[in-house]
């Protein structure tokens, strides 16, 4: 059975209370944790960044993000990567297209 959580992992620059444990307690039963984003300012890298500053251990395939879905999005539907695209985007998402091949113009 696939159980889904959802909770605030940290305020500014501060974990929440309690979080690094509950993690770690979730992991230590063998679930396989996934932290999901709407927000494509920043790349997966550079989330996995920010969790290991907080203390927290995640690797970016742990990070699910606005920015991944959408490069995944086009390689699935076989968007040709000859092809170049206007972004109307942040660093995030101009990451995740170029590391997919995808050339963009635009962005930033």
């Amino acid at each position: 059975m696939t159980r889904t959580f959802s909770s605030v992992i940290w305020k500014g620059v501060t974990v929440i209370d309690g979080v690094p444990q509950t993690l770690e307690m979730l992991r230590s039963k063998g679930n396989k944790l996934v932290f999901v984003t709407n927000n494509s300012m920043k790349s997966r890298r550079q989330y996995a960044q920010k969790f290991q500053s907080l203390g927290i251990p995640v690797t970016e395939e742990e990070i699910f993000s606005s920015s991944f879905a959408a490069a995944m999005y086009l390689k699935v539907n076989k968007f040709p990567p000859e092809k170049k695209m206007y972004v109307i985007g942040e660093e995030g998402i101009l990451e995740k297209l170029k590391l997919a091949g995808f050339t963009r113009i635009g962005g930033l």
